[in-house]
């Protein structure tokens, strides 16, 4: 198969204004890279596309590298239609934060493109954290939920907008001295705040059946903004198959969801609660396939024609972690926007433990 894969920040689907973060350049490189190694180790041949403007090392291992200036969003998905056009493309690859991911999906579908992803249709209500609650109360147990401005909450609670990604846009709020000023209330989600562990399940899924392959702890930084800083892959807990459960239930609750997908929870002192599904790529995958040899990308890919994989075999615990102005023993980077030098770029650490 010949198979374009790409990736939203590094990929220069921001625009050329559109600096992003080195943590999230670092984080989108480090699943590209996955993918793209993942597909090569099953025989494919991958064509990748780089922003010209991003520096990293290593390179990247696709059969092609196509640099492309940086565009918005439908301008540079013009040039790729151009490129699965010209180039005989079988399928492609997008990852994407969830609400491109589901723009993405949905122009070259509309193409008769064949995407590895979700429907449409599933990818929408997962991509909006208000529609999926919404879709799993009463199926899975989820902390309290509401718009922000309605319902009554004690403190601690969760502010999050409805469509943010890896912490983006959350904080935890003590007391009402806490609550930041907001451009629109209406994009937003007030949650109670559920003390435990934070986690997440790694889920395989077909559009109907699922099955649960790690779970995996994620070190949050609660503060102002609260900020994600990586995981452990796989994580042992004595809740460790009742969240397997309750994840596998909650994909399967939203039909077709299919491939790899992310189901976050919070591991509390008798009970798992959901938190939220997330239907694309995530950093934890990487971390499950060093950890076990698991193939990601081709497991979506086979998700497609129904076929589902074996649980992986884990011979190793993975630890992963932005680190900052790191030269050396990095899974990916560093990497960031023109020279190398400086004390701003970030690579994607991951250890054994």
């Amino acid at each position: 198969m010949r198979i374009l894969a790409f990736e939203f920040a590094c990929g220069g689907m921001g625009g050329e204004e559109i600096d992003f973060p080195n943590s999230v350049l670092v984080e989108g490189f480090s699943m590209l890279k996955l993918i793209v190694d993942n597909l090569k180790n099953s025989g494919h041949e991958v064509i990748t596309t780089l922003d010209s403007r991003v520096r990293v090392k290593p390179k990247i291992n696709a059969d092609s590298v196509i640099e492309i200036e940086p565009a918005a969003g439908d301008i540079l998905l013009e040039k790729l239609a151009m490129i699965v056009d010209s180039g005989r493309i079988d399928y492609v690859f997008p990852i994407a934060p969830d609400p491109e991911l589901v723009e993405i999906v949905k122009f070259f579908r509309l193409r008769g493109v064949d995407v590895i992803a979700s429907d449409s249709g599933a990818l929408e209500t997962a991509a909006d954290k208000w529609k999926t609650h919404n879709c799993l109360k009463g199926k899975v147990k989820m902390p309290k939920t509401e718009l922000l401005g309605k319902g009554n909450f004690e403190f601690p609670v969760i502010l999050k907008p409805k469509d943010g990604v890896a912490c983006e846009g959350l904080f935890k709020i003590d007391d009402y001295d806490a609550f930041p000023n907001l451009k629109n209330n209406e994009d937003y989600l007030i949650q109670e705040f559920i003390d435990g562990i934070h986690a997440s399940v790694i889920v395989c899924s077909n559009g109907e059946n699922a099955i649960s392959l790690s779970l995996n702890k994620q070190n949050i930084e609660f503060g102002g903004e609260s900020h994600y800083r990586g995981g452990i892959v796989p994580f042992e807990h004595p809740l460790k198959e009742n969240a397997f459960e309750a994840a596998k239930k909650a994909v399967e609750s939203i039909r077709g969801l299919k491939g790899c997908v992310g189901v976050d929870l919070v591991l509390a002192e008798e009970d798992v609660f959901v938190i939220e599904i997330n239907p694309r790529i995530t950093t934890s995958m990487i971390a499950l396939h060093i950890a076990s040899g698991f193939n990601v990308a081709e497991a979506s890919l086979n998700s497609l024609s129904c076929r589902m994989p074996d649980p992986p075999n884990f011979n190793k615990t993975i630890e992963f972690r932005h680190v900052v102005d790191a030269k050396e023993n990095l899974w990916a980077g560093p990497i960031r926007y023109g020279n190398l030098t400086g004390s701003d770029s970030i690579g994607l650490e991951i250890k054994e433990i």
